[in-house]
């Protein structure tokens, strides 16, 4: 009997992703694997919405079933190579703030992973929420999370390891989690496609592409259709992700779709999986944070109006950082929102993001 082909990534699974997840135990949390696109053969490519410094995102559909969102990524680029070609998708760290992956003087922030990790954790997450109303079983967390170790504390809940349940009632100040969460963007799995097909459907598309890969790591997700944000939805939905223990990067509009639908998961940071970038300091005043920026921006008419699909994931994130520093603080807010961004980040230079626009 041959071995099973083994996986692009160590964050990835060759299992399709049909029906719930096969292992819910905290090890399935604590190393997330996103599962395989169940029949990438059918996918059809249609309109280009963009590229960025790690790839590019069609419109996509399945026979009559659609929309949906094709992300293709250079797989190249791997941090390690990233860092060495001193590309724009790195952040620079103090020597004695550098975390345990390095490469030279930067860390890097990799989309790929992020989005992958992110991906395979809500599939867990909402695997054990359907369980939930069918079993009527509650899962039990703190609803005001602080330290990293409360925000894995609630992730734990989720996984079969659970130190809570029916036969360990919840501690004083734990209270069932919400059984319908806000409406979410699915990620549908990763697949791989022929290079002969994305070149073909990006010319198609009007869009030329002269990478020469036989193949394109594709993460496939929902498509939201349209954009009339509601600041109660987005900070609804910012709750949800801050309870079950994310980090929340700074809120842009550009990545938030339909009512308040966040589209872009390098937007989110679990406390575990490997995956860096989680703010301990940042994290018990996110969503104070996340309210005033939300509402500031209403204010000033950025939450409304038409916009193009982005694609920030695939854009440098330091690159991002100085562009919405310039417009969303210093131009459009004074001193006042640039030192909300630095306090918020605890660095000496303001934080945020934008996204690069596909046409």
């Amino acid at each position: 009997m041959s071995s099973p082909a083994p996986t692009p990534f160590s964050f990835v699974s060759r299992d399709p992703r049909i029906g719930k997840p096969p292992r819910s135990d905290w090890e399935a949390f604590e190393h997330p694997r996103l599962r395989r696109f169940p029949d990438p053969d059918s996918l059809k490519l249609g309109r280009f919405l963009g590229r960025g410094t790690q790839g590019f995102v069609f419109k996509a559909k399945v026979g009559d079933k659609g929309p949906l969102t094709v992300k293709c990524v250079r797989t190249t680029i791997q941090p390690l190579q990233v860092a060495s070609q001193n590309v724009p998708d790195l952040v620079k760290f103090p020597e004695d703030e550098r975390p345990a992956r390095v490469a030279g003087k930067y860390e890097v922030i990799w989309p790929l992973e992020r989005e992958c990790i992110n991906g395979a954790l809500l599939d867990l997450i909402t695997a054990r929420l359907r369980r939930a109303k069918e079993t009527g079983e509650p899962v039990h967390v703190l609803p005001h999370p602080k330290t990293r170790q409360e925000a894995i504390l609630n992730l734990k809940a989720f996984s079969d390891n659970s130190p809570l349940g029916a036969k360990h009632p919840p501690p004083p100040g734990f209270s069932p989690f919400p059984l319908d969460p806000p409406e979410l963007k699915a990620c549908i799995g990763w697949a791989e496609l022929s290079g002969d097909y994305i070149r073909y459907a990006a010319k198609r598309a009007g869009s030329g592409i002269g990478e020469g890969n036989a193949t394109f790591f594709c993460i496939v997700y929902d498509f939201i259709e349209g954009r009339d944000l509601s600041p109660q939805q987005i900070l609804e939905t910012s709750t949800f992700f801050h309870t079950l223990g994310f980090h929340l990067e700074p809120f842009n509009p550009d990545n938030w779709w339909g009512r308040g639908v966040l589209i872009d998961y390098g937007d989110i940071v679990p406390p575990v999986g490997g995956c860096w970038g989680f703010n301990e300091r940042a994290y018990p005043r996110q969503l104070e944070w996340a309210e005033e920026k939300v509402y500031r921006l209403e204010r000033m008419g950025l939450l409304t109006g038409p916009r193009s699909w982005p694609v920030t994931a695939f854009r440098g994130r330091q690159e991002a950082h100085r562009s919405a520093g310039g417009r969303l603080g210093g131009e459009r807010d004074g001193l006042a929102g640039v030192a909300m961004e630095r306090e918020r980040r605890g660095t000496d230079g303001g934080e945020g993001e934008t996204s690069s626009e596909g046409g």
